[in-house]
């Protein structure tokens, strides 16, 4: 709900402690990354690039051990826009960041304007 209302540091803050609660699953990883992705877009930092290291890490071991393949294209899809995003932040633009099937295309975050990394678009929550 809170990824589809735009509001992802709250999502992100709701995915931190779940997973530090219980075992990931597929599903969680891929919407963690997403999440992730779209805060980190919105306002980039160094711990936030030592945090994606950590989730890309994290979520690699559960998706190689039971993913669909929907999940496995997924997190392939996410994993790019990752590592693109660690490389040169400033060619992604807040659409490109979009890649999970809900928030592509369910989430008001498609009608927003295409912001530049660092825009700081999210509300603070």
């Amino acid at each position: 709900v809170h990824l589809l209302s735009g509001r992802c540091a709250t999502a992100l803050r709701i995915m931190d402690d779940i997973s530090r609660r219980f075992k990931p699953n597929c599903k969680m990883c891929v919407d963690h990354l997403q999440v992730f992705l779209v805060v980190h877009h919105s306002s980039p930092s160094d711990a936030g690039n030592s945090y994606l290291a950590t989730l890309l890490k994290k979520g690699e071991a559960v998706i190689k051990t039971d993913a669909s393949a929907s999940e496995r294209r997924q997190w392939g899809q996410l994993k790019s826009v990752a590592q693109r995003m660690r490389t040169n932040l400033s060619f992604l633009r807040l659409h490109d960041v979009l890649v999970e099937w809900k928030a592509k295309t369910l989430s008001v975050m498609k009608t927003w304007p295409n912001y530049d990394a660092g825009a700081k678009y999210l509300c603070e929550e």
